[in-house]
């Protein structure tokens, strides 16, 4: 169940795009680790929260004073991303399932780059984002992505929810439960796209038979 896959994680990483709200604080584990990649600490610390780890190269402005109880490990690998050195980190820490928070709003490059980078290394639902979005002017609407390669996955969904599943190689899918099924479907990055399918039932199951995908589908 999606609550499940959310609930299960051992930390939390954050990065610094301004998805990282206090919409998404409710949805953090308290005994989750909080691992944020550099300037993402200073977003976290306006939200009234303390990081345990900053890990980047250093190039975004960290204040020492309102951080002196946060351990700061600095990489200099120009070769790897801040949110590399992150994922890096807590599998060394042996602390996934990782929660990601600021996945997205910023710089685009940022966003495409952290979408790449969890397709890279997100395997078993190790590593999946939370992120949200104005649904209108008194809602707030939460969306959870992560991705599926050669597995099946299934969970309990809100009827009605959107489900997009964007293939990141040749990848072949199968579906059940939503609006427009998939029967073997192939869905390439330069063909078809899976964008903006819907739930038609209360629980669904999508069999990646081969490739990669990153699947988003709403929680809330």
């Amino acid at each position: 169940m999606l609550e499940n896959i959310i609930s299960s994680h051992n930390s939390v990483i954050c990065l610094n795009g301004e998805s990282l709200n206090r919409w998404l604080i409710p949805w953090i584990n308290k005994e989750a680790t909080l691992i944020a990649a550099d300037g993402a600490a200073n977003r976290l610390i306006k939200l009234g929260m303390q990081p345990d780890y900053i890990i980047g190269d250093g190039d975004s402005y960290i204040r020492d004073d309102v951080c002196s109880n946060s351990k700061i490990i600095r990489i200099g690998d120009q070769n790897s991303t801040d949110f590399e050195k992150c994922i890096e980190f807590a599998k060394e820490k042996d602390l996934l399932p990782g929660l990601i928070f600021g996945f997205s709003g910023g710089e685009i490059d940022h966003v495409l780059g952290n979408t790449q980078t969890l397709l890279k290394h997100g395997k078993k639902q190790s590593l999946y984002f939370l992120d949200s979005y104005t649904k209108s002017d008194t809602e707030m609407g939460v969306k959870i992505g992560f991705p599926l390669s050669n597995e099946r996955f299934c969970s309990k969904v809100t009827l009605g929810a959107t489900v997009s599943i964007l293939p990141s190689v040749f990848s072949r899918i199968t579906s059940k439960g939503l609006v427009w099924e998939l029967d073997h479907q192939v869905l390439e990055p330069d063909g078809t796209l899976g964008i903006r399918n819907r739930t038609q039932d209360d629980f669904i199951e999508i069999y990646v038979e081969e490739g990669k995908v990153l699947v988003i589908i709403d929680v809330t």
